[in-house]
């Protein structure tokens, strides 16, 4: 996995994805031109308070003749007619993105054309929700009478339930013009997706695969003090807990299991598919996200029947066998507002989390001084433990945030018991054989998850996904 920023010439590499992070300012634009070129426009020009463009604006952007020009209409040399003429054009002005919104996000391509699918999706995904967020702004704005003009800073705000609508109709677009794009063979390849998009400044996350999500928490002694948490040792200092905001959709998760398996799907491990061992849908006691999957035989998705495609997740961009057989591009979203407690956000790819949990994951950001030195420890941590247990290793990619807000925890908010809870049990895929029950350990629907256990103000929109204010 290769990991680009803005500004850093990209070359692209067999089994290589990539991230993206897409943002804006109120004085500059960076718009992606292409893997290793970008180019930065003007700044915006003066606007009124209404939000149209100042007079002056205006007329630098006109052009017109100065004077009226005759021309003759001549058949051989009779004059049929003559033409008085002038031109004056107007250049237009195409406000574009909300100022202060970002994108970051961490593609993992698999299969041969792995490394095209992830580079083609890192290409079109952010152009795709650009496109969508800015139509919607669009005709938010025009149903209020158009208050804002041409100002983005003065349209309305997109709702989290938009903001989920617009990000679904993005994953959909994306997924079908790569199918359609006969330059990209994505039969048997494709590309997983975590992305983080920061609009009105509330963070909304996709989750198509198996990368993840995970918040940096901190939980204050003080905090448990005054609630009168009973905590076991490690806890009685202020610590920066890991709370997972994606879930893995692999078959490890009944849910995305049952799913795939009505889409017409078979689901076993390659010994039961090569028949070296019984059918069975007892894949191990580990919990992804707190314990390390060993084993190396994870079930998989497969066209009934068959020894293809064999995927380990359930969700892609691309993958055009499979997306028959349920293994579809739509993401799985949540919106959520940060607070002062919130210091850091980690988007990586399955390569970082195959061997190590997401708190030793954020153990390892917490002890460092810059998001580029946690970057660096946790690829060599993750590397390492792949030399460790295998004699190969995976993409590893991260991106790394620090964060820094001064937003009280709005009234409401999980408690400190709740969010340990959270940390040790919740929002991780369980093996469907684990000694307890599965209410015990992973309620099945993500939004009750989230409304009692993380934040609050949800409510679950049409579209399946959560909305935390």
């Amino acid at each position: 996995m290769g990991c680009e920023q803005s500004k850093v010439d990209y070359h692209p590499r067999k089994g290589v994805g990539a991230t993206e992070h897409q943002g804006t300012s109120t004085t500059t634009r960076l718009r992606q031109r292409s893997s290793s070129e970008s180019i930065l426009e003007a700044p915006l020009p003066k606007l009124d308070s209404s939000g149209n463009l100042m007079p002056e604006e205006v007329a630098k952007r006109v052009i017109s003749s100065p004077m009226s020009k005759t021309v003759p209409i001549l058949a051989k040399d009779e004059l049929l007619a003559t033409l008085d003429y002038a031109f004056s054009t107007q250049r237009g002005y195409y406000p574009d993105g909300q100022p202060g919104d970002s994108l970051f996000v961490v593609y993992d391509g698999h299969g041969k054309n792995g490394d095209v699918c992830a580079i083609w999706a890192k290409k079109h995904l952010p152009r795709l929700i650009a496109k969508y967020m800015k139509q919607e702004r669009v005709r938010q704005n025009k149903l209020l009478g158009s208050p804002g003009g041409f100002n983005p800073k003065l349209w309305p705000l997109l709702t989290p339930d938009l903001i989920q609508a617009m990000c679904m109709k993005a994953h959909l677009e994306c997924n079908q013009l790569m199918h359609d794009d006969k330059s990209v063979e994505d039969s048997l390849s494709g590309t997983t997706a975590i992305a983080a998009l920061f609009h009105g400044g509330r963070l909304t996350v996709c989750n198509v695969g198996d990368s993840r999500a995970v918040l940096g928490h901190k939980i204050r002694k003080t905090e448990m003090e005054e609630e009168k948490v009973e905590i076991e040792d490690e806890w009685k200092e202020d610590k920066i807990m890991a709370v997972p905001l994606s879930r893995d959709q692999t078959p490890y998760r009944h849910d995305e299991c049952e799913r795939v398996k009505k889409a017409g799907a078979s689901v076993m491990s390659v010994d039961q598919m090569e028949g070296s061992e019984p059918m069975h849908e007892n894949w191990g006691d580990i919990y992804l996200g707190e314990d390390i999957d060993v084993t190396g035989d994870p079930p998989r998705v497969w066209v009934k029947d068959t020894d293809y495609p064999g995927t380990a997740f359930t969700r892609s961009i691309g993958d055009k066998v499979a997306d028959g057989i349920g293994v579809t591009c739509e993401p799985e979203m949540l919106s959520m507002s940060l607070n002062h407690n919130d210091e850091m956000l980690i988007l990586a790819s399955d390569g970082v989390f195959e061997f190590l949990t997401n708190q030793a994951v954020i153990d390892i950001a917490a002890s460092c001084a810059t998001p580029v030195e946690a970057c660096e420890k946790i690829v060599k941590a993750a590397y390492e433990q792949w030399l460790h247990y295998e004699l190969r290793t995976d993409d590893i990619t991260c991106i790394v945030m620090f964060i820094s807000c001064d937003k009280e925890p709005a009234p409401g908010s999980a408690t400190v018991e709740q969010l340990l809870a959270l940390a040790k049990e919740g929002l991780k895929p369980m093996r469907i054989n684990d000694r307890r029950t599965e209410s015990q350990v992973m309620p099945g629907d993500f939004a009750d998850v989230i409304s009692r256990e993380i934040l609050n103000g949800v409510e679950n929109t049409e579209q399946g996904v959560v909305v935390v204010s």
